[in-house]
């Protein structure tokens, strides 16, 4: 496979310096809540459907 010299000049995926960030606090004994991902299974609460609405 060919490469490319410029594609060593792009800067570490966001994503992956903050999942290693993560990870040092867990060795550290540091209890992590990771709130980055999910798949919500309900709807967005109406109280707070109507307070961005207002915010917009």
């Amino acid at each position: 496979m060919k490469t490319f010299s410029r594609l060593n000049r792009l800067p570490q995926y966001v994503f992956a310096s903050v999942n290693q960030i993560k990870m040092d606090a867990r060795h550290a004994g540091e209890d992590i809540v990771d709130l980055g991902m999910g798949n919500p299974d309900l709807g967005t609460p109406q109280h707070i459907i109507d307070k961005l609405t207002q915010a917009a």
